[in-house]
């Protein structure tokens, strides 16, 4: 078993190994538990029918990991592990299921929480990407009719100069033609 131990990578997250009889003491346990890698996520250990471990082995391995963090599943049938040990035991593990279960909600809620936020934070950027859209529309709405404003301004003004030649024309072929 510690040679075992010895070999598993320090990163190692998960750890499923199945003692199920194996001659195995407390002090066994012990050395084992000191071995486990910090960062266990899960840790799931039959040593069911090993008869000579009790609650001083599964005290050492409890000292050992953070139930908040370490999903912990150990079997213990037909050992000397004691019913209050056990229920001790199965009692944290509870815990640390319903506090994920909670950090799950918890993190649901939150992420509908960030959607919201982010799916308005869209919305109002299309929103002023409209109205900056709309404004640009608007502008060159208003430059082409002052460009067609000054279009028929200039065509009048042509006009009038032409019917004011158009005059000049005829007064001076009247006045030519009245002086023969």
């Amino acid at each position: 078993l510690l040679a075992l131990m010895d070999s598993l990578p320090p990163n190692l997250r998960e750890l499923n190994l199945n003692l199920r009889a194996a001659k195995l003491s407390n002090d066994d346990i012990k050395q084992f538990a000191d071995k486990l890698p910090v960062n266990l996520e899960a840790l799931s250990l039959d040593i069911s029918s090993c008869s000579d471990i009790n609650d001083e082995g599964i005290a050492a391995i409890a000292r050992r990991i953070d139930f908040d963090k370490t999903g912990v599943e150990i079997r213990v049938a037909n050992t000397k592990v004691s019913h209050a040990t056990q229920s001790w035991y199965k009692t944290q593990a509870g815990l640390r299921e319903r506090r994920l279960q909670a950090a799950t909600t918890i993190q649901a809620a939150y992420r509908g929480i960030l959607a919201r936020r982010r799916f308005r934070e869209i919305m109002e950027r299309e929103k002023k990407r409209e109205q900056e859209r709309r404004r640009r529309e608007e502008g060159k709405r208003k430059a082409a009719e002052q460009e067609e404003a000054r279009r028929k301004a200039k065509e009048e003004e042509e006009a009038r100069r032409r019917a004011a030649e158009e005059e000049d024309s005829r007064r001076k072929v009247e006045l030519e033609g009245g002086g023969q």
